[in-house]
């Protein structure tokens, strides 16, 4: 395939997909919360995402084999899927589910990658094993995300693509620290920034 460096926004209802994508945006966190409530609203969402040109990191809400299975057969073959969101930012004790969603979406779509985020800079070599792309969230000022990322290019050794997920809640980050923060983790290889 084509290389693709995704652009990204967390937490994107389907209304706003095409305002998104008209920003320049090439990827959105799809969610089955904002699915609704029948069968067919993944497929509507994901119809969205293809409409506006965008492409998905798809996470389910509730986490078991038989539901991620079923997701994968459903909606694998959709073109909007870039990737698959595995569990996440796992904690110690839920490493045997993490182990179990990247297991299941390896078995039933060998095609897309499994995403997951960490947050914890302490814990990111062992957390990268549950995903094919793993995602450093810093949830902080870019004097953090520097050491933050390098921990995590450090943890990864060149074994997978890191995605940054710069801290850009509004409350505390200004335009130039959330550049700053995107910059930072480019210096370091990211291969993608999802805000």
């Amino acid at each position: 395939g084509k290389p693709f460096f995704p652009l990204g926004i967390y937490h994107v209802p389907p209304a706003d997909f095409g305002e998104v994508a008209a920003m320049g945006i090439n990827t959105v966190q799809f969610w089955t919360w904002h699915a609704g409530t029948d069968q067919y609203g993944v497929a509507r969402g994901l119809a969205a995402a293809s409409a506006a040109g965008l492409k998905t990191v798809y996470e389910l809400n509730h986490k078991s084999r038989d539901i991620f299975q079923n997701t994968v057969q459903a909606h694998g073959e959709n073109p909007a899927i870039l990737m698959w969101y595995g569990l996440d930012e796992p904690s110690e004790g839920s490493y045997g589910t993490a182990a179990l969603l990247r297991d299941t979406y390896h078995a039933e779509d060998p095609h897309h990658p499994v995403y997951t985020v960490s947050c914890r800079p302490d814990l990111y070599a062992e957390q990268a094993a549950f995903a094919d792309v793993l995602a450093a969230n810093n949830y902080n000022k870019p004097e953090v995300s520097a050491t933050s990322f390098a921990k995590a290019a450090e943890a990864v050794a060149g074994t997978k693509p890191l995605i940054t997920v710069p801290g850009s809640f509004g409350k505390d980050e200004t335009l130039a620290e959330i550049r700053a923060a995107a910059y930072i983790s480019l210096a370091y290889d990211a291969r993608g920034i999802i805000w």
